[in-house]
């Protein structure tokens, strides 16, 4: 956004101002909005997040019921 603060006197001098507001868009430099045309992907275990990954695909295995209770019996 950029404002202009244009004083001038008349030749009467009664003073009168000009005042102006120009909005330009913001322009597109780079990037996309396409999370599929990201060149810099993030990845967990070294395996790229594209699509639906499975524990399995990224290297994260699963817990069980057990393995939670385990976990948090002493949190409480």
């Amino acid at each position: 956004m950029k404002c202009e603060w244009k004083p001038c006197f008349s030749d009467n001098d009664k003073f009168c101002a000009k005042f102006g507001i120009v909005i330009r868009p913001v322009i597109n430099t780079g990037g996309s909005s396409d999370y599929n045309d990201l060149d810099n992907k993030p990845s967990i275990n070294g395996v790229k997040l594209v699509g639906n990954k499975t524990n399995e695909e990224i290297k994260i295995g699963s817990m069980t019921n057990k393995d939670i209770d385990e976990i948090l019996s002493g949190v409480i």
